[in-house]
Parts: C-alpha cells; sequence; structure tokens
C-alpha cells in the first residue's frame, strides 16, 4: 500500500483545529486516537498553537478560538477544522478559486517552515485553505 504523500497537488496536508479549548481537545483526541503532542509555539494576541501528529510526524495543530474572534458575516467564530490542500502554485490556485466565488478568509502570508497559505469560504460557506507544499514536517 502507497502511503499518502502531503506533498502532491491536490492532496490534504494539514489539520487544523479551532475549538473552545485545544488542552482539553487534545487530550480527547490522544486518548481517543492516540496523536502525540509534537510542540508548539506562541503566536502573541492569538495563543498557543499546539502541533500534533502520529509517530513522530506532523499532521496538524490545534489553538484554542480567540475570544471575539468573528466570521466574515459578523458572528462569533464556532469550533471547527480547517482542512489545508497542497497545491504547487498558490497565486494561480488562489485565483481560479476567487474566479469560481470563493472568498478569502485569511491571507494569503508565509508560516512557520516557509509554506505560504491562504484560508478561503467556498461559494457554499465552507472553509478551506491552500498551501504550498510542506517543507519538512
Amino acid at each position: 500500500m502507497q502511503s499518502h504523500d502531503v506533498a502532491k497537488q491536490g492532496e490534504f496536508s494539514w489539520h487544523e483545529l479551532y475549538t473552545t479549548d485545544h488542552e482539553a481537545a487534545f487530550t480527547f483526541y490522544e486518548r481517543i486516537v492516540g496523536w502525540e503532542r509534537l510542540g508548539e509555539f506562541d503566536m502573541g494576541a492569538m495563543g498557543k498553537y499546539l502541533l500534533w501528529g502520529r509517530n513522530g510526524k506532523q499532521l496538524g495543530g490545534m489553538l484554542t478560538l480567540p475570544k471575539g474572534m468573528k466570521t466574515p458575516d459578523g458572528r462569533d467564530v464556532p469550533p471547527s477544522w480547517m482542512y489545508y490542500v497542497t497545491v504547487e502554485d498558490l497565486d494561480a490556485a488562489l485565483a481560479r478559486a476567487t474566479a469560481k466565488g470563493a472568498r478569502v478568509l485569511n491571507g494569503p502570508m508565509e508560516v512557520p517552515g516557509g509554506q505560504r497559505i491562504v484560508q478561503l469560504m467556498d461559494p457554499q460557506g465552507a472553509a478551506f485553505a491552500l498551501t504550498t507544499p510542506p517543507t519538512s514536517r
């Protein structure tokens, strides 16, 4: 069986949880599915970002939602998952997405590790993100 290649065009490569208590959420997933805490970094006013994975390989992160964080239409951001899809050319993929009705929520921007990301909302209201291939996880 071939392993999942997160650097490949069109693959889901990062899984991010925004929740009311990322420490409690991590404990839940650690006990249920065996996730490992692989690190964290301080995002200033946004709080701590916990990196998680399996077998020493980073698969995603989680963050406690900052108080007062709002959706584009002014509602409180609910706990939710954001899935990142790898694209070879972020700018070209972003142009295609917005031409088809996606709205930019955040970015594009560079993140630790040298990748570029952009978070979007599709025309039906589902959030998703695009990312350049991972450099080393």
